[in-house]
């Protein structure tokens, strides 16, 4: 059975500290978001192997303001970056919880 020449993925990430990505005006705040990645397949190699093409983040719309949202092309690398750093805070726990849920609140309000 051949390999699809592209696939796209979709999954929930949640940042547990506000972040920064390339391609977006303003610093995110914590809380979860929808990562849309598209990737080709590499045909010239003798395995099936895939590379990331576009990456996407679904912004939420503003409260009361249901139907409102964005969706902005952002560095594929600079979304695993802010996974990682979240991560390593959480492992370390650096941060506190509710200023978190705070963020995130904040950030559901803009």
């Amino acid at each position: 059975m051949p390999f699809p020449l592209s696939r796209s993925t979709r999954k929930t990430v949640e940042f547990p500290l506000p972040f920064s990505l390339r391609g977006c005006p303003q610093q995110l705040g914590a809380g979860v978001y929808l990562v849309e990645t598209h990737e080709q397949l590499i045909e010239s190699l003798s395995f099936s192997a895939y590379q990331r093409v576009k990456t996407f983040i679904h912004l939420h719309g503003a409260q009361g303001r249901p139907g409102v949202a964005r969706t902005l092309e952002v560095s594929g690398d600079d979304v695993d970056d802010a996974i990682s750093i979240g991560r390593a805070a959480r492992e370390r726990g650096l941060f506190d919880r509710s200023v978190v849920d705070a963020g995130a609140s904040a950030h559901e309000s803009r």
